[in-house]
């Protein structure tokens, strides 16, 4: 019912389903969001952008007694009333055991408003006293409309309702894009989730190979159909009046499963989440267990990207593609392709270093600790650190650039982007491995993992 109700509203108006940014919450993924309430004490839920109810159906689901805490626990807010009236349809009919007329019963549960517009005294009003906060917000820009939220530079509608469920409840669980973590217009609400929680886990997905959202973008009129976004979902509970900050942070690196291994994905992911040794307003570093030092490292690396590429002058080319899946090259050879950045390094030592730590895992590590959305910033790009400091064997590395180079035309591979090709540079696991081991041997074996297309690889 509720994936036919998905499809038909899309197809009823398609530019309106594409502007809300609604998406369809999958079974499995309600099921994991909704296990992690147990970790809540008692209290009211609500779910403040309710839909069809499928994410609300699985927590009342995985209760002991459904249907008295759908009557007494649970609350539902959306603009769309007829979502409302077939989420109430939908859990009536499913969790009716004792009440004669429990769809009537939960009339009052159900209400349409704008949960953005609630303030304290509209929420009064309307009898929405809560505890705890479940939901899969819109992913749309919007602008804040003058009520004065703090995360208002986002213009995320998401971080709007973030914000308001850090500030309204005891409890959050939420899942909305992972660009939270990182971009920089999010800067104040990442500050907000710090201060306004005691406890906070953010799991971190990927969209290769497998992605979050199953099945359809319904009401897309895009070639591509797939639910591509890069999705997090945040577990949290919000901090007393004598709390001062968030004591216990922890968070996965971006976690990617073939779709054989979803089940397992679940059942292991609290394994993934980690405790980042900094944890400030300016970023949430998804650090992989076991590389924290090597970010610590990196961080304290004085010498980056930016410092050696030149605007003006002679000196040597690389052509960097900015959309990166599973590596990040840098050719010295041309490039077919429209997404790319163009650097030039004067310095003839920094060049080889620079082309090294290109088309090593390290600015790859960089770029998916730091950022890992669709594309490769040139800002994330500049700022890839270069260990100058590291002592490096001279015959070693220029073998190693000789293979660089030599891979350029043997590894060329292009690949269809709306009918035109990109070309690209795929050098091998064993030539990146070795690189690896001449910047960062203590590292070498880790690092290559994260080309792997599955953070399962030492489970399964």
């Amino acid at each position: 019912m509720s994936v036919l109700y998905e499809f038909l509203l899309a197809h009823d108006d398609m530019s309106e389903k594409r502007t809300n940014g609604q998406f369809f919450t999958p079974d499995d993924v309600a099921m994991f969001m909704a296990s992690k309430s147990r970790q809540f004490g008692t209290g009211i839920w609500i779910d403040p952008c309710c839909g069809v109810g499928n994410l609300s159906y699985w927590l009342v689901k995985q209760q002991r007694r459904p249907e008295a805490f759908l009557l007494n626990n649970m609350k539902f807010v959306d603009l769309d009333d007829l979502a409302l009236f077939s989420a109430r349809v939908i859990m009536a009919t499913r969790f009716q055991k004792k009440e004669s007329s429990l769809f009537s019963k939960l009339e009052p549960n159900f209400i349409q408003g704008d949960f953005l517009r609630m303030d304290e005294q509209a929420r009064d009003e309307n009898g929405l006293s809560y505890d705890f906060v479940i939901m899969n917000p819109p992913y749309v820009q919007t602008s804040s409309r003058g009520l004065g939220f703090g995360s208002h530079e986002s213009r995320d509608m998401y971080a709007f309702f973030l914000e308001r469920a850090f500030k309204s409840s005891r409890g959050v669980i939420a899942i909305t894009p992972q660009t939270f973590t990182n971009g920089a217009r999010h800067r104040s609400l990442r500050s907000i989730i710090l201060n306004e929680s005691k406890e906070c886990s953010i799991y971190c997905f990927d969209n290769v190979p497998d992605t979050i959202f199953r099945g359809f973008k319904y009401g897309s009129e895009n070639s591509n159909t797939v639910n591509s976004t890069r999705a997090a979902i945040t577990v949290a509970s919000t901090a007393n009046e004598s709390a001062v900050g968030c004591k216990d942070f922890l968070i996965t690196p971006l976690v990617r499963w073939p779709s054989r291994d979803r089940a397992l994905m679940f059942c292991r992911v609290d394994e993934m989440l980690g405790r980042p040794v900094t944890v400030e307003a300016d970023l949430f570093p998804k650090v992989p267990k076991g590389l924290e030092d090597l970010y610590d490292e990196l961080c304290e690396t004085p010498v980056r990207l930016c410092d050696v590429v030149i605007k003006h002058g002679e000196g040597e080319h690389f052509n960097v593609p900015t959309t990166p899946r599973y590596f990040i090259s840098a050719a010295k050879r041309d490039l077919s392709r429209s997404s790319m950045a163009r650097l030039t390094v004067g310095d003839r030592r920094m060049a080889k270093l620079a082309y090294l730590t290109l088309n090593s895992s390290l600015a790859y590590f960089w770029w998916r600790v730091r950022d890992g959305g669709m594309t490769l910033s040139r800002a994330t790009l500049l700022s890839t650190p270069l260990l100058t400091g590291v002592n490096v064997d001279t015959r070693t590395a220029s073998r190693l650039i000789q293979r660089l180079e030599e891979s350029e035309s043997s590894n060329l591979v292009i690949k269809l982007n709306s009918g035109k090709g990109n070309e690209n540079i795929k050098h091998s696991r064993e030539l990146i491995h070795d690189i690896n081991r001449l910047l960062v041997p203590a590292y070498a074996d880790a690092l290559l993992q994260l080309h792997s297309n599955s953070s399962l690889a030492d489970s399964v």
